[in-house]
């Protein structure tokens, strides 16, 4: 599990209208798919590269 900065699923979710689980599933557990890694995408552009 790597450690999020405050408030990125909140800001992720606003912008995407995906779930939370979707959102925290996607940045800590390494899912697949195209919500996932636009999840990932929008977390490195904004925060920084992790994913």
């Amino acid at each position: 599990m790597n450690a999020l900065f405050y408030g990125a699923i909140a800001e992720i979710k606003k912008m995407t209208g995906y779930s939370r689980s979707t959102i925290s599933e996607a940045l800590n557990n390494n899912t697949t798919g195209k919500k996932a890694a636009r999840v990932r995408e929008i977390y490195n552009k904004k925060y920084q590269q992790i994913f």
